[in-house]
Parts: structure tokens; C-alpha cells; sequence
């Protein structure tokens, strides 16, 4: 089911509090950037997205040739430190326990100033817990800016900024057109203070609701698109066509009649023969593709082997697989 905002706060938009410790800036804007502690990404948790099983984590999945959803988040932090004028301001990187990062990207990580992975209990204690608990090493006048990395972010990080970091309030919530919510929050650790230091505590459905009774949160964005999930099949092969046609770079297309000429993205050390049909899909590093196999509209896992005569329509298919696997058509 898709959570709003709209039982949390009016359809007009705001709901804050005043806070005196605020500074206007020259155009009367209240600024936050200057209590910006931390920007903490979320990835994966409790909530397995239907790629979970191609052995590859969300930050390790091909966007574009040499290009990952880690790469998209690294470049999106750097243009935020430089907006806000911080930029050391620390990234911590919170990694569910069914993210497995491969080594390349642990090294891109540690490759940029002032990052740190950290391990997410959020089966046990849930995201807001993990967020209660990890405000707990900052002062209560400190603030979070928090990104789930199963997204991408369509909008201006100029924007971002404006809407997220500038903003007034202790809470801030980005959302949709509409008040869907936007996997982006801005919150104070005095009000993540306010959440439970046991249990379990669901984000949208416990943590959310109770920050709102308090009556410290606002909303912001408004936007028709201002982020694009990629937690399903269909998501991410979208992601993935939308990259590959903002690029100029040739792409390799794998065509037989009867289907669109779309391109498919091949990572590395992946063989796809040339007597196979692949359309529109995403094959994994180390996988194979054997001939007159067909594969439309799907993502093939890691160092999986799809048989000869094989017709794989609209499916994920875990790593290492080298059996026949029923077409959804």
C-alpha cells in the first residue's frame, strides 16, 4: 500500500513549531545547513526489494556501463556538501543485513572524505529505531538528513537542498504531488528523541504518526516526480532505459523479430551469444546467456546461465541459477 502524508498532515502543507534557537538568513529564510550533523543513506533493511535476490546490493546494481546506483548517491552527496558550504560534513552509509556490498564499492565508499558503514539493526529495532539510536551520537541541537538508496533523485540537488536542509522546522518530510512520500526527511535528534529506545519502530507507520502528534513536522517538495523507486523489476529496467537514453555512448541491442529494438545494459563478464535474443533487460556480471535463449524485459542474476531455448519474460532471476525457469508472459 502506498503511505502519504495525508494522515499525517494537512493538505495545505505545514505543520511546525517555533523554535527560537533559528537564525534568518539576509532574505529571511531560516537556515539550517550550519546544524546539519550527518547524511545518513539507508541501504536495503527489512523490506527485501524483489532484486534481492540477483546476489547483487542496491548500491552494486548497473545503471549505465561503469556506472552504479553507488556512483548516483556518491556524486549526490558531493553536490550537497558543496551547496551547503560543508564539505565535511560526515555520510553514513546504514547497511541492511541482506545487503551484501561488494568489494569495489566498499572501496568507493572510503575512497571519499569522511564516510563510514555502518551495520543497520533495523529487523530488531526497525527504522525509526535506528534512526532514534543513531541520534543518540550527536548533540539534540543536531540535525539528520536521511535518504532511502532504493531511489533515485529526479530533482535539482539545488532543490533538495532548498526544500530539505533549508528548511524551517525540527522535522521536515519531502513528498510527491499529492503528499506520497519521497524517501527523504530532515530531522533533529532532539526529535528523534522522542521515539522509544526499545522495540521496534516502523517508520511510516509508528514513528511518523508520532512525530506528527507532537506537532514538529512539515512537509516540503510537492512535485509531481521528485525521485524514482527502483525496488521491483519493472522499476529498475525503467531506471536503467532512462539512463541509457540521457546517454550518447552505444549500447548493445539484442534483437529478432517480432520484438522492439530496445537496448539491454551487459556488465561485465557477462556472455550473451550472439544466436540469443535479449530485449529491454539488465545481465548481471559473470552471467550467460546461451544460444537462441530469449530474454525480454527481465534482470538476470549474478554468474546465472540461462539454457539454450530458454524463453525468460519479465523475471528476476537469482544468481548463480542454471536450471529452466517458468516465463511469466
Amino acid at each position: 500500500m502506498t503511505t502519504t502524508l495525508t494522515q499525517f498532515v494537512p493538505r495545505s502543507g505545514v505543520v511546525t513549531m517555533t523554535d527560537s534557537s533559528l537564525v534568518n538568513d539576509r532574505q529571511g529564510r531560516v537556515e539550517r545547513s550550519e546544524k546539519l550533523a550527518a547524511i545518513v543513506l539507508l541501504v536495503g533493511g527489512p523490506g527485501a526489494s524483489e532484486l534481492a535476490s540477483t546476489g547483487c546490493s542496491t548500491l552494486d546494481l548497473p545503471l549505465r556501463t561503469g556506472w552504479t546506483v553507488c556512483d548516483q548517491w556518491l556524486g549526490f552527496v558531493e553536490s550537497i556538501r558543496e551547496i551547503i558550504g560543508q564539505p565535511r560534513v560526515p555520510v553514513l552509509f546504514q547497511i541492511g543485513c541482506n545487503q551484501n556490498l561488494s568489494s569495489r564499492t566498499r572501496e568507493k565508499i572510503r575512497r571519499v572524505s569522511n564516510t563510514e558503514l555502518c551495520s543497520d539493526e533495523s529487523t530488531y529495532r526497525g527504522l525509526g529505531g535506528v534512526l532514534r539510536d543513531l541520534s543518540r551520537r550527536f548533540t539534540p541541537e543536531d540535525d539528520l538528513l536521511v535518504f532511502g538508496t532504493s531511489q533515485l533523485i529526479t530533482s535539482s540537488t539545488e532543490t533538495v537542498a532548498q526544500e530539505l536542509v533549508k528548511s524551517a522546522g525540527d522535522g521536515v518530510v519531502w513528498t510527491h504531488e499529492g503528499g506520497r512520500l519521497a524517501g527523504g526527511y530532515r530531522l533533529s535528534c532532539q526529535l528523534l528523541a522522542e521515539l522509544s529506545s526499545r522495540g521496534y519502530i516502523d517508520f511510516k507507520e509508528q514513528a511518523l504518526p508520532r512525530l506528527r502528534a507532537i506537532g514538529y513536522l512539515r512537509t516540503s517538495g510537492g512535485q509531481a516526480t521528485v525521485t524514482r523507486p527502483i525496488r521491483t523489476r519493472a522499476q529498475y529496467l525503467a531506471a536503467v532505459a532512462a539512463q541509457l537514453r540521457d546517454t550518447s555512448e552505444n549500447y548493445t541491442s539484442y534483437t529478432n523479430s517480432g520484438w522492439d529494438n530496445t537496448a539491454s545494459l551487459v556488465g561485465a563478464g557477462a556472455a550473451v551469444s550472439r544466436k540469443a535474443t535479449v530485449v529491454g533487460s539488465v545481465i548481471l556480471e559473470g552471467a550467460r546467456i546461451n544460444r537462441h535463449a530469449l530474454v525480454a524485459r527481465s534482470v538476470i542474476g549474478r554468474d546465472a546461465i540461462v539454457p539454450a531455448y530458454s524463453r525468460v519474460v519479465d523475471q528476476v532471476w537469482p544468481a548463480r541459477a542454471k536450471y529452466p525457469m517458468r516465463s511469466r508472459r
